[in-house]
């Protein structure tokens, strides 16, 4: 997932340089602090102005995500989930303190205590399913600030044009003037295409299907503990993890 990333990001660079240098333009002419403040910076703190602190945190947590991808080895986890599926069964839940600790995912030894405890492994799934489903929500709302965010980034390109015409109009006597009112209407306009299309919205893509392989895996932990509850043979196990790997 990181490989591909980086390639995206390695093709896109290389793509625009190539096309820059095609056309003799210089990098340095396309810095306008003008124009980035309008574009931006301003559509950012719009975008902080109508979100809510779990958006804000949730987009965060994607950022985290994107530099640092969270473990999805199923294989790791089948391997690791076996090995909690015999001590569990061997000595209960208590037994596997040192596995809980060894893992480092507090929510796994909450929802194999939970699975141990219910007289029904459904109603354990099921509520398990609500829980994953609300965390679920709460992690797109971090994927929503970043297209929310680049759909005023185009807008506010727009605005930026504008504002720079209007000096162009209130220097039109003045042609040394010209120039800088001229660059920031169509380096405003830049900005915003490039912000949205090139960065905002394909992250916010990505934050989606990072989400969608988190669920995955969540799903399919869940059935691997739920299988505790359910006294499932170590086979029987297997098989109905297998049905969730990718």
């Amino acid at each position: 997932m990181r490989s591909l990333v980086l390639l995206g990001v390695l093709v896109t660079i290389c793509a625009l340089l190539w096309a820059f240098k095609l056309e003799h333009i210089d990098l340095n002419k396309l810095w306008h602090g003008t124009a980035f403040l309008i574009v931006v910076v301003c559509s950012f703190g719009v975008t902080l102005l109508q979100s809510s602190p779990q958006a804000v945190k949730s987009a965060a947590l994607m950022i985290q995500w994107l530099l640092s991808p969270p473990d999805r080895d199923f294989q790791k986890a089948k391997k690791n989930l076996l090995t909690l599926h015999r001590t569990v069964r061997a000595d209960g839940a208590n037994a596997a303190t040192g596995w809980f600790k060894k893992q480092r995912q507090p929510w796994i030894e909450v929802s194999v205590r939970q699975a141990m405890s219910t007289s029904s492994p459904e109603q354990f799934l099921a509520s398990s399913r609500v829980a994953l489903t609300r965390r679920i929500k709460q992690l797109h709302l971090g994927a929503d600030f970043f297209e929310e965010w680049g759909g005023y980034t185009p807008t506010l390109g727009i605005f930026g044009a504008v504002i720079g015409l209007i000096q162009v109009m209130r220097s039109i006597d003045d042609p040394a003037a010209l120039g800088d009112g001229i660059a920031t209407a169509f380096v405003a306009t830049l900005y915003g295409i490039g912000a949205a299309n090139l960065v905002l919205l394909p992250l916010a893509n990505k934050c989606r299907a990072l989400i969608g392989e988190f669920e995955l895996f969540r799903e399919y932990q869940l059935i691997a503990i739920a299988a505790f509850a359910e006294g499932l043979s170590e086979q029987q196990m297997v098989d109905r993890m297998r049905e969730y790997e990718p």
